[in-house]
């Protein structure tokens, strides 16, 4: 579980939770062992998103990973975002890669803390890399993977503008 304080409002950080295909989240992808990406839209509430993964660990296998996608707006300052691992016919299993498995759940909270408009990200996540892996290997996959929050909060980072609005008071 991982909770943080996004500096931006909440439709902000749902466009960033939601816009997997875009061009920066797709060069970090690359530059950091992805191998392939793809998102198949099936209605605006739920998408099937498909990654593979290379942790570059001599003799294992990519990692595959194909998770159903939904979220909803609990109401007009709380929206959640679920994913948890499915089959799809778009994406057999492949035996170049294995298939691993993974249970997410993200819980953005509008929130007002000063002028500038803030947004409280709960992440929690279970994954399976799949296969046979040494916990330590896995501890440092999960690791990484939990430091998405970190990364929209750098993001979407206004500590001077709140630094210089506290010193104007």
């Amino acid at each position: 579980k991982a909770t943080t304080i996004i500096d931006a409002d909440i439709c902000m950080c749902a466009s960033w939770e939601l816009l997997k295909m875009a061009r920066h989240f797709m060069k970090s992808f690359y530059g950091g062992g992805g191998m392939e990406r793809s998102v198949n839209k099936v209605n605006d509430h739920n998408f099937v998103t498909q990654i593979v993964f290379d942790y570059k660990i001599p003799t294992f296998k990519p990692r595959e990973f194909v998770q159903r996608v939904v979220w909803r707006w609990e109401d007009a300052t709380t929206l959640l975002v679920a994913a948890e691992s499915c089959s799809s016919e778009a994406h057999p299993v492949r035996p170049s890669f294995v298939r691993g498995s993974a249970s997410v759940l993200a819980k953005f909270e509008q929130v007002s803390i000063g002028e500038i408009p803030q947004t409280r990200l709960t992440w929690f996540q279970q994954p399976d890399l799949g296969g046979r892996i040494p916990k330590k290997l896995v501890d440092r996959a999960a690791v990484s993977q939990m430091m998405y929050a970190s990364r929209m909060r750098k993001a979407f980072d206004k500590s001077k503008e709140v630094d210089a609005a506290s010193m104007a008071d």
